[in-house]
């Protein structure tokens, strides 16, 4: 796709939003597919996360089983040993199979649903919210996906400054003294002779339920999100 730049064009932004609104989308970055020693590294992060008292959901594998699958090895120097994870090698060369074939076990797709009571009549199904307990297995593999997402999303400046949850090292804390300061500024310097700061909360209602699809895959290939990772999505 040809863009037309220069006095009188529209920005690229608008240019890119147009193509992409016909059915256009910018090429893919390209990413190499990690490998078992990264893999390896990354999947003993998230081992160490996992919590044992979790629910081990519908595949039964239970978390300690993951979490302390080792045994201690003597030392090279002979004084003391040392743990090593004996399942790390092998969920990691089964965590690149899948990553690299986009494909995973049926059973993992498989979740265990709870319904937890909010409010309003015990009778009405919308009073309550359903809690999906996914296997051991398939959430360590979506957190391992998750981690490589969030590494390119960084690494190429995909998520804005403005967004503070779902990000590493920033937290509802941070808009909350940002927002603070304003306050203090609208009251201080009163910009255009008034001190009111209009600010707005939103709820979205059911917000994961009811986002399209499609719009959402649409926003991964707008922002050139790499083939291998959309695959693996």
């Amino acid at each position: 796709m040809a863009v037309p730049l220069g006095r009188g064009q529209p920005p690229p932004a608008q240019l890119l939003a147009n193509g992409a609104a016909t059915g256009w989308f910018p090429n893919p970055d390209s990413m190499p597919a990690p490998d078992l020693g990264p893999m390896c590294s990354l999947l003993a992060e998230h081992l160490k996360r996992l919590k044992g008292s979790s629910s081990s959901g519908l595949d039964m594998v239970a978390t300690p089983f993951l979490k302390y699958a080792v045994r201690y090895v003597p030392r090279g120097e002979g004084r003391g040993f040392h743990a090593e994870h004996v399942l790390l090698p092998l969920l990691a060369q089964l965590f690149l199979l899948s990553f690299a074939r986009a494909r995973v076990p049926a059973d993992w797709k498989v979740a265990k649903i709870t319904l937890l009571y909010k409010k309003g009549p015990m009778l009405d199904p919308n009073s309550y919210r359903m809690l999906a307990v996914s296997g051991t297995m398939y959430r360590l593999y979506a957190n391992v996906i998750c981690s490589l997402l969030t590494s390119w999303c960084i690494s190429q400046s995909k998520i804005p400054d403005t967004q503070f949850g779902f990000y590493p090292g920033r937290n509802t804390l941070q808009p909350m003294f940002i927002l603070r300061h304003l306050q203090h500024a609208a009251h201080t310097i009163k910009p255009s002779n008034s001190s009111r700061l209009r600010t707005a909360f939103i709820d979205f209602k059911q917000a994961y339920d009811t986002i399209t699809r499609q719009a959402l895959w649409s926003h991964f290939r707008h922002i050139r999100m790499p083939a291998i990772l959309l695959s693996a999505l």
